[in-house]
């Protein structure tokens, strides 16, 4: 018997694409599924369009938070009360090609812990041209990152090698590209709500950088760019600016990303370190200038819940030294870059 994927959609306020979404969901051609929607106190008709279809097809179930979690939060919430032995995450903009879960649950051997494949970009009216031509053109697929044309097994140790030479850049993609088993909660956690932008990157390479990647090359869902989208959101107001940060903090720190650091030399450590304290800086800058509420508060909360992360600050004497070298920022990452892997 095929195993039981479990489709989660966290809903908030998407009535726009909402019926587009749950359609893609409900043609796949795969049967063995469940679809798990978890509203996060919507205020428009999103309830109202997903108790229409709860009427057409039992395999939705549908979850309404008493308080508001936030987006990350409710990401694991949705696992929570997912059933699968798999979990794909679609988003209310995005959808699925029909065959795209029996496409990717052909991959999905004992060897599988997370499938990833290719998507293509909708870009709605109002998208900035270099935001549209970075989605095209970047490095933002492990086809691109990797070369692969053909469906391919990604080691581990590839992975990791990636990740110090990309650092923080997104070259496996968005959440509606990957399929992961669930039970990879007990041995790596949820996803960290710490994060705002690139939440789901972390937790795909806290995943791959353990356990490998499989990639299938074809695009197999739709990923919607549009003005009033998180993400664009979030680049608007620099708030992907700690995320950069605390990720970064994580390949060095996190027991996690062990794989990771037993790549660095103590030399490269050095030069990954100082990257971080010159990141850091900058936050440190864009936090006395801020008035989001929101991201202040995210800082605060990643001092007191990441306990080595208050070395990286620098205040005092420290301060205006690196704020001199923000100012060679460039040519100081130029130099610090490339990260020598001996291993």
């Amino acid at each position: 018997m095929d195993s039981l994927v479990s489709i989660c959609i966290p809903i908030y306020n998407g009535e726009l694409f909402l019926r587009e979404c749950l359609d893609s969901a409900l043609v796949q051609d795969y049967k063995q599924l469940e679809i798990i929607i978890v509203d996060d106190q919507s205020t428009d008709n999103s309830i109202a369009i997903v108790n229409e279809y709860i009427k057409k097809d039992k395999r939705i179930k549908l979850f309404i938070n008493e308080i508001n979690l936030g987006l990350v939060s409710n990401w694991n919430e949705c696992i929570n009360k997912s059933s699968g032995e798999w979990i794909k995450f679609l988003f209310q903009d995005d959808t699925l090609i029909p065959t795209c879960i029996s496409r990717m649950m052909q991959y999905a051997t004992n060897d599988v812990s997370i499938i990833s494949c290719d998507r293509i970009f909708l870009f709605e009216n109002g998208v900035d041209e270099k935001l549209q031509h970075l989605y095209e053109n970047g490095i933002n697929s492990p086809g691109k990152a990797f070369g692969y044309t053909i469906p391919t097994l990604i080691n581990a140790n590839r992975i990791c090698k990636k990740i110090l030479e990309s650092r923080t850049g997104n070259f496996i993609g968005e959440p509606n590209v990957i399929l992961f088993r669930k039970n990879l909660i007990d041995k790596i956690g949820y996803f960290d709500p710490l994060l705002f932008q690139i939440c789901d990157l972390e937790y795909w390479l806290r995943i791959s950088c353990n356990y490998g990647l499989f990639y299938i090359p074809e695009d197999l869902a739709t990923f919607r760019v549009h003005v009033n989208s998180t993400s664009a959101t979030n680049r608007k107001d620099n708030i992907d600016l700690l995320d950069t940060v605390l990720l970064m903090y994580k390949f060095i720190h996190s027991a996690y990303f062990k794989p990771v650091q037993q790549l660095l030399s103590y030399i490269n450590m050095l030069k990954f370190k100082l990257l971080l304290r010159l990141r850091l800086y900058e936050v440190q800058l864009w936090i006395k200038r801020s008035e989001n509420e929101q991201f202040i508060k995210k800082y605060q909360a990643t001092i007191i819940q990441n306990k080595g992360f208050s070395r990286y600050t620098m205040n005092g004497l420290n301060g205006i030294v690196f704020h001199l070298l923000i100012l060679l920022r460039r040519k100081i990452v130029k130099l610090l870059s490339p990260l020598i892997i001996e291993k």
